[in-house]
């Protein structure tokens, strides 16, 4: 059965792509569909960003303690449902069911650290936003080449920025394993070898 997601969440409504654009979500086990999703493009990422500075602006004035008490809603609000997000995961990507019940249970503590922290303050990338005026940070994780681009687009405006580049699920290949059957089976990009002093 497929989900139909066609809303956005932005400025308090839920709304469609212009022209209600969007794209379908398939199972890479079957190739069927699960899910038609918003195709969100320039008009609602501008939107959003404009919602976000909205906000952030009372977000700002709300003492530490207040905002982290926020957080802590949101964290408890995810803990129910949290095997319905584990089983899109599976559905979109193949990941085991109890792989993607681990990885939502770890992005639900980024709330309670960032309760601590209280200066949480999230952003959208994309090329539209790059050299948004009202985007003063970006973060980015992904590969080295792209992170080089947005870089250079920043640049122009000197924003700051936040890296974590080049690494894709890294592993460890002990000396008694079969080298090349490893190599085959995996996308090797880079090899760190550790020899024995």
């Amino acid at each position: 059965m497929s989900d139909d997601v066609r809303n956005m969440y932005i400025d308090g409504k839920w709304v469609l792509a212009e022209g209600g654009a969007t794209f379908d979500v398939v199972n890479p086990a079957d190739q069927s569909v699960g899910a038609s999703v918003a195709n969100g493009a320039t008009p609602e990422i501008l939107r959003a960003e404009e919602a976000t500075e909205a906000a952030f602006k009372e977000w700002s004035l709300l003492a530490p303690k207040e905002r982290g008490r926020f957080l802590l809603a949101i964290q408890e609000l995810m803990e129910e449902p949290r095997d319905e997000p584990a089983r899109l995961i599976t559905l979109e990507n193949g990941k085991p069911f109890e792989e993607a019940q681990k990885e939502g249970q770890f992005s639900l503590g980024y709330f309670g650290w960032f309760n601590v922290l209280t200066t949480s303050r999230s952003r959208l990338v994309g090329n539209e936003l790059l050299t948004h005026p009202l985007i003063r940070k970006i973060g980015f994780t992904g590969s080295t080449e792209v992170g080089k681009w947005i870089m250079g687009m920043a640049s122009k405006q000197i924003k700051r920025l936040s890296f974590e580049l080049g690494g894709n699920a890294p592993f460890i290949v002990f000396d008694d394993a079969d080298l090349p059957r490893a190599v085959e089976y995996t996308e090797v990009k880079s090899v760190v070898v550790s020899l024995p002093s």
